[in-house]
This record gives structure tokens, C-alpha cells and sequence, in this order.
């Protein structure tokens, strides 16, 4: 990965997000893009007839965002030098639009490898992790997307975390996030949460193995029915620096994002999530 996207609303929790990012930049050797999108409102009918009036507005409006966004970038720079980080080249990008098309745009423009976004934690107003450009976003991208949370450190990385169903699918995101551990040096701990008895188990497991035969990946398998309470342990006990999920896996996806676990997962808000493209 050489280039990683950065949006940014200029939060305290973007701001968190983004010395991890020029961390994780620094560690790949990466460039940083940092994309401010804003979005212009649609007057009402009320302004019908007065096109000089509403242009005026509008110019008026662009004119502050930029102003403001002028302002920020600055200080970005004084947060990536407090960090002993602005060796690091970094663009900054102000485009406006809707969020997720200027995303898009910017992926394919400048040839874009992954982005990283940061979070607030969990989120009063709709019980849920992450907010809901966050989440539309990944599903929308094939770019690996990391969720950083507000209370994210970047320590290096040194224990992955990945949950699989031991689907097919499952396999080209394993195998590219082994490239990613050996760059780091890190371990993989791939977890497999079995809710039912399964037969076959022994004899898949066994296959997965034989074809990543891979000095840096253990396999844990744990029965039980609480999927994400296992999860959450799992991540705790085997001090997981960033947990990886195929999108692939809709159920724990969403989980992960919409449910208890997410709540639980904001006590522990320090983790990382990262979501990988499913395989063919």
C-alpha cells in the first residue's frame, strides 16, 4: 500500500485518526491524501426568480468553507510536526460534492490502495459504533477501509486479529493480510467462532492449514453461541492491535457495527477495525 486517503471532518476524532494514519503512513512508507468534502444545501423555492441572490449565496457559503478549510490545514501540520511525522508527504484535497461520490472519484483519480477514517466511538443518537458515512462507505468501496477509534494509539502493529466463516471468499483477504503481517513482523489470529457442532470441522481445518502453511498465523477455534461477546474476549485476551472483517460476513458485519457489541466494543474503544473486499 503506498497511497492511504484520509477523510476528514477536522473532529477531535479525525484528528486522533489521522496521527494514526501518518504512523501507519511512516511504518509502509505511504503517502497521506487529505480529503475535506463539503456539501453545498439546495435553496427553496422561495428564492424562485432571484438567481443573482442565490448565486451569491452560494459563493458566499463556498467562500467561508474554504476559508475554514484554510484555517484547519495548518494545524494539521502542527499536529503531524508535534508527532516528529511531517517527514511524511502529505496532499490536501478540498472538493465539494456528496461524500461518497467524491470518494469514488478520488480512489480512482489518485490510484488510491486504502483509506482510513476516524470514528467517535459509540454514537447516542443511534446506538452504533461507527457513523453511518463510515459504514455506507465501506460497503460501497473495494479499497481497504480502517476504522480508527478516538482513543486509538498507533503502537505498532504487532497481533491481527481476523474472524472468518471458512468461506472461499474468505481466502484472498487472508492472503493479502499475511503480506501486511510480514511487512510488520506481525502475527495473525485467525478466529473462528463455531455457534453449532460441525463435523466437517476438523478435516476443513486441516485443508486451511495445509494451504496457509504460514509461520505468522495461528488458528483459534471457540465454541460458542455469543458471537460477539467471544469476539470482544478474543480481542482482549490476545491483545489484537487491529481486528480485520471480510465484508463478505454481512452477519457479523453488521453485529459489529449495530448491535451490543458495539456498545461493549466502545469501552474498549482503542481497537482499530479493519474491512476487506471479499474474495471472488
Amino acid at each position: 500500500m503506498k497511497r492511504i486517503l484520509f477523510p476528514t471532518d477536522f473532529s477531535e476524532a479525525a484528528n486522533n485518526a489521522f496521527v494514526y494514519a501518518l504512523h501507519l503512513a511512516k511504518s509502509i512508507n505511504a503517502s497521506v491524501y487529505v480529503l475535506h468534502v463539503y456539501e453545498l444545501p439546495i435553496y427553496s423555492s422561495m428564492y424562485a426568480g432571484q438567481l443573482d441572490y442565490v448565486q451569491k449565496l452560494y459563493q458566499d457559503l463556498e467562500l467561508d468553507k474554504f476559508d475554514n478549510y484554510k484555517d484547519k490545514v495548518p494545524q494539521l501540520h502542527n499536529i503531524a510536526k508535534q508527532y516528529d511525522l511531517d517527514d511524511i508527504e502529505i496532499s490536501f484535497i478540498f472538493e465539494k460534492g456528496l461524500f461518497q461520490d467524491v470518494i469514488k472519484t478520488v480512489i480512482k483519480r489518485d490510484a488510491i490502495d486504502m483509506i482510513v477514517m476516524g470514528t467517535t466511538g459509540l454514537n447516542s443518537a443511534n446506538g452504533t459504533l461507527i457513523g453511518s458515512n463510515t459504514v455506507n462507505l465501506i460497503r460501497s468501496v473495494s479499497q481497504p477501509v480502517l476504522s480508527v477509534p478516538r482513543l486509538a494509539k498507533f503502537e505498532g502493529i504487532k497481533s491481527i486479529g481476523f474472524t472468518t466463516l471458512f468461506r472461499d471468499a474468505d481466502k484472498e483477504p487472508l492472503t493479502e493480510l499475511l503480506k501486511i503481517a510480514d511487512f510488520f513482523q506481525a502475527q495473525v489470529k485467525l478466529l473462528h467462532v463455531q455457534t453449532k457442532e460441525n463435523e466437517s470441522m476438523p478435516q476443513l481445518l486441516e485443508e486451511w492449514k495445509a494451504i496457509f502453511n504460514h509461520e505468522r498465523l495461528s488458528f483459534h477455534i471457540i465454541n460458542s453461541k455469543d458471537v460477539e461477546s467471544t469476539a470482544l474476549q478474543f480481542i482482549i485476551d490476545e491483545n489484537i492491535d487491529f481486528l480485520a472483517v471480510v465484508k463478505r460476513n454481512r452477519n457479523f458485519f453488521d453485529r459489529l457495527f449495530n448491535s451490543s457489541m458495539s456498545q461493549k466494543l466502545a469501552y474498549h474503544s482503542t481497537i482499530p477495525v479493519l474491512v476487506i473486499r471479499e474474495g471472488a
